[in-house]
């Protein structure tokens, strides 16, 4: 089969090859156009560049104050019981509290050690100590008052007040459970 080529033949033929160049133009134009205008890309690469750079310059502010909070954290630790065990953290809350006893002129009865436990999602256990003391209420007032306002992180859980007659003379037993902190060993 031969085609015979026409004038009107090759009009079709070139509209239909212009056609396909022109679909083909269309559809890998957004290829080819990358392929040779660069200032775009240059463009986009230097604001990449200077927002790498604002981090890299960020991050020397981030690490001053990650050594600020670390110099912080060791001030504060400082309130924390000493000892590496709850037992040694324990005497340490009894040496106070027999400190802060004298101070007020008390004498305490008993004391107890409670099972320490650790604090929820932080490297800390809490250490618990009861201590029965027999006293007026002022002095109960200002053993609290000092136990609160103790250098070490000390606080009163739980007060149980009982009034003892001892002849004409009314005094107050307080059983007082006071809660200080550790770090985990």
């Amino acid at each position: 089969m031969q085609i015979e080529w026409n004038k009107r033949t090759r009009i079709i033929v070139i509209c239909g090859l212009l056609a396909l160049l022109g679909a083909g133009l269309f559809r890998f134009y957004p290829a080819l156009s990358g392929m040779f205008d660069r200032s775009d890309e240059i463009a986009s690469r230097e604001l990449t560049l200077r927002k790498y750079r604002k981090v890299v310059e960020s991050g020397e502010d981030v690490n001053a104050r990650i050594d600020s909070l670390r110099k912080m954290l060791g001030r504060m630790e400082g309130g924390l019981l000493k000892g590496t065990t709850p037992s040694l953290a324990a005497a340490d809350i009894q040496s106070i509290l027999n400190g802060i006893a004298d101070r007020s002129k008390v004498q305490t009865k008993t004391v107890r050690v409670l099972k320490a436990e650790p604090v929820e999602g932080l490297p800390y256990m809490s250490v618990p100590v009861e201590f029965t003391v027999n006293c007026g209420i002022r002095q109960l007032k200002e053993i609290l008052y000092q136990i609160e306002n103790s250098p070490k992180y000390l606080t009163v859980q739980k007060v149980r007040i009982s009034v003892v007659r001892r002849g004409r003379v009314d005094q107050i037993q307080g059983d007082v459970t006071v809660v200080g902190l550790m770090r985990k060993s």
